[in-house]
């Protein structure tokens, strides 16, 4: 038994030391953080490399020379490193391209009302500038002379048409006169012999009485032929023979200049008085009737107690860069309950008839002074995460992004309150371009560190 505990024990001892003798033959100092790394401390003088770009904010801001100043890690000035000018926003196009797809606009101050009623309303015809054009009695349209969308000037024939009852009011006419040069004759007559008491008085006062008979009825006919639109000169015509009035004939002209808008007639139709034929419009000017909201009313009001002309810009999408001016000349009397509006109306004056109605338009309304801004096309901003900004013009073929702050907008125009001073040029057309190339670089282009 005691020679069994003494053989364990001497085993033990043995077993502990070669465990012992083999930990010190794999056992190594523990590397430094250095050479985990990668990194080697023997090499103490050799450079980190560097690569420190210029903000894209401190470039873009800079205007001219000033942003070829700032130089990249290669360098050369970073608006013209094709490695580096992306990160500063900076875009190249050649001139050649650039002359076809990128419309430049020079910023500029514009006067702006300081405050203003925007609304929006509808194209009228102006109503004390158009006529409807009827035959005045029952007739056949014989001829047609000016047809829809034809231009008319003041006097120009619209139709003619065949009217018997005209014909018969021409030949009474010329009856009435046969009849009156008569009585006149008569009258003459009896005048000479009653006063050379050769005629009695009686038959002198009924050759009287018969002409004075033959003007009346002559004068009434005159009156018919008036109505049914003859001139003066057109029914003196009616008694000489060299005229050429034909009989039953009745022509049809156009009392303004203006458009046909509106033509209900054909060849050969039967018409009467009730009927509408023609519509002439003078679209030089038309009405623009607006909304003006209630809570509106007294901004507007006020103005127009002072006695003051109250000028408007409208606005049509169909031509966004006009601005087409008016006056206020009436303000509704009546609120309508379920909208809430007045209806205001507007004077627009309406050169080359662009105006058409029915368009629906906006109307700026000057309230008081005006202040001073920059304004540049609204297509010249683009956003990116919330932050709006233009390409400014550095070179010909060079365009940096330039961060602005905007205002209000109309026209197709914006007001820049901040990052733009008068002159810079802008992309107002192409813009999206120069932004769609600094975001393709920023994702597979640029120096690579």
């Amino acid at each position: 038994m005691k020679s069994k505990l003494v053989h364990a024990i001497v085993s033990l001892v043995v077993f502990g030391g070669l465990s012992a003798g083999l930990v010190a033959l794999t056992w190594q100092p523990p590397a430094s953080a250095d050479t985990a790394t990668g990194r080697e401390d023997d090499h103490p003088d050799r450079p980190e490399a560097a690569h420190e770009h210029t903000d894209q904010e401190s470039v873009a801001s800079l205007a001219g020379e000033e942003a070829f100043e700032k130089n990249c890690e290669h360098d050369m000035a970073i608006v013209e490193c094709d490695e580096c000018r992306y990160e500063a926003g900076v875009a190249k196009i050649s001139p050649e391209i650039a002359a076809g797809l990128v419309e430049a606009w020079s910023a500029r101050t514009e006067q702006r009302p300081v405050r203003r009623l925007n609304l929006t309303g509808e194209v009228q015809f102006d109503l004390t500038r158009m006529v409807e054009i009827a035959s005045p009695v029952a007739a056949r349209m014989e001829q047609i002379h000016r047809n829809l969308g034809d231009k008319v000037a003041a006097g120009d024939v619209l139709a003619v048409v065949q009217s018997s009852e005209l014909g018969e009011t021409q030949a009474a006419f010329l009856e009435a006169c046969a009849k009156l040069d008569l009585a006149r004759q008569t009258f003459e007559r009896e005048q000479q012999l009653y006063d050379r008491k050769v005629s009695s008085e009686a038959d002198y006062l009924i050759a009287r009485s018969e002409l004075a008979s033959g003007e009346a009825s002559l004068a009434a006919v005159r009156k018919r032929l008036q109505l049914f639109g003859l001139t003066e000169d057109q029914i003196a015509g009616l008694v000489s023979v060299d005229s050429g009035v034909s009989f039953g004939q009745l022509v049809l002209v156009s009392p303004i200049a203006g458009v046909v808008v509106e033509q209900n007639v054909v060849r050969g139709q039967l018409v009467d008085a009730r009927d509408m034929l023609y519509r002439i419009a003078d679209l030089s000017r038309v009405w623009v009737w607006c909304d003006l909201y209630e809570s509106e009313l007294a901004l507007l009001h006020d103005l127009l107690a002072t006695g003051a002309t109250v000028e408007a810009e409208v606005h049509a999408g169909a031509f966004p860069q006009t601005v087409f001016h008016g006056v206020i000349d009436m303000i509704g009397n009546q609120l309508d309950r379920a909208t809430r509006t007045l209806k205001v109306r507007l004077a627009v004056d309406n050169p080359g008839g662009r105006l058409r109605p029915g368009m629906f338009i906006r109307a700026t309304i000057r309230l008081d002074g005006e202040r001073n801004v920059l304004r540049v096309p609204t297509t010249a901003v683009l956003s990116d995460v919330g932050q709006q900004f233009v390409f400014v013009k550095l070179r010909d073929d060079l365009w940096a992004r330039r961060d602005v702050a905007t205002g209000l907008s109309d026209a197709g125009m914006i007001e820049v309150r901040e990052g733009l001073v008068e002159g810079d040029i802008v992309a107002a057309r192409g813009a999206f371009m120069f932004k769609s190339e600094i975001l393709k670089e920023k994702m597979g282009a640029g120096c690579a560190h």
